[in-house]
């Protein structure tokens, strides 16, 4: 494959590609705030439809990048797509830098994540990301392509198809009901895969071996995730020798099934009741989205400020870290506060170490124009 010609140029900061598992886009999300406050670009797939052309999209992005941010996880594991990016990354000689975001066990990792040092941001702190500007910082400078590209992994496998095929069974038991209605949970989050998944969780609602406990469970999600006016057409099942008859269906054994309306009637989705906290938008600075952490001003005015003996940069990177922490809790106005503070103190770090650093320097003038002290 010959390499595209607008690949290689001039840019500022480095060019991040961050891959991830679903399940983990908000942790995703939080390290591409961190990763531009630095002052670098990051890319995540967060805008992007399916199909070839969707991850045509991804494979040029990994062939433009600097390095690719891992978000480790134990659904990363699962995860099909994660595991082609990575390889294909390796193959291109891209550097990989793994990040957690979830705990799990090193021992359970792959050989490709295990055999590097990865930064823990689980519960992200001033030492967290002061680890990430100083490996994005130390980046050896990138490697050009060769002439011929690796053969570019194809496009892989939807996990719909898994849980599909796992639907047309004649039975499930209790705990694989549950698992499929967590991942249709997870995908009705995503625009792209919501008509999918809403088919898939119809056919789950309509089978014969419902357990009570996965009835409520898609109760809730029907409540929680899926608007007014949304759903698809009722499927029509049609019995086969394998069905189960309704005086066989299998109760919840710690309380006793409760009684269904019919699918689809508004009972079953309730409007949502009150207002919901907007979702926090990477690099959105603006009144009514989350505010920026100023990570960047925040650790320049530390660093500025040692020079006085005396860091009041410190309280810059305090108030960038309770941005998040404040919104986090549902105080917006909080947040905000946090933001602005955090750029007033960080010029306040950069104004004080620049004093103190012309004072030195006036001293040490005078000293040495007046070696006797007069």
């Amino acid at each position: 494959m010959a390499i595209p010609a607008d690949i290689t140029g001039p840019r500022s900061g480095r060019l991040v590609f961050i891959s991830y598992a679903r399940a983990d886009r908000d942790a995703a999300d939080r390290i591409r705030q961190a990763v531009v406050a630095m002052h670098h670009e990051a890319w995540i797939d967060s805008n992007l439809e399916g199909g070839h052309e969707w991850w045509n999209e991804i494979l040029d992005q990994l062939r433009r990048c600097d390095a690719v941010i891992v978000a480790v996880s134990a659904e990363l594991l699962e995860s099909e797509a994660a595991r082609a990016e990575r390889v294909y990354a390796l193959s291109l000689g891209k550097p990989i830098i793994p990040i957690k975001v979830r705990e799990i066990r090193d021992d359970l990792l792959p050989p490709d994540i295990a055999a590097r040092q990865y930064i823990d941001f689980t519960r992200p702190t001033l030492t967290t990301g002061i680890e990430l500007a100083n490996v994005l910082s130390g980046l050896p400078p990138a490697v050009a392509l060769p002439p011929e590209l690796p053969p570019a992994p194809p496009l892989p496998a939807s996990y719909f198809g898994g849980i599909a095929e796992m639907l047309h069974r004649s039975t499930l038991a209790d705990d694989e009901q549950r698992l499929i209605a967590g991942k249709l949970a997870d995908a009705l989050q995503r625009p792209r895969e919501r008509e999918a998944a809403l088919e898939l969780l119809a056919m789950l609602e309509n089978r014969r071996d419902l357990y009570a406990s996965t009835a409520r469970e898609i109760t809730r999600i029907r409540r929680d995730l899926i608007p007014a006016g949304s759903l698809p057409p009722e499927p029509v099942m049609t019995p086969g020798p394998t069905s189960f008859p309704p005086e066989a269906r299998r109760p919840d054994p710690a309380r006793p099934a409760p009684q269904r309306p019919a699918p689809h009637t508004p009972e079953r989705r309730p409007a949502q009741q009150g207002p919901q906290r907007p979702r926090p938008e990477v690099g959105a600075t603006t009144t009514g989205g989350f505010p920026s952490q100023h990570w960047g001003l925040s650790i320049t005015g530390l660093l500025v400020s040692i020079l006085s003996f005396v860091p009041l940069g410190v309280v810059a990177v305090v108030m960038s870290a309770q941005v998040a922490a404040r919104w986090n809790r549902g105080d917006p106005a909080g947040s905000a506060n946090a933001s602005r503070l955090a750029v007033v103190w960080g010029w306040i770090g950069i104004g004080w170490g620049a004093l103190a650093l012309l004072l030195y320097l006036v001293v040490g003038i005078y000293a040495a124009q007046n070696p006797y002290g007069y």
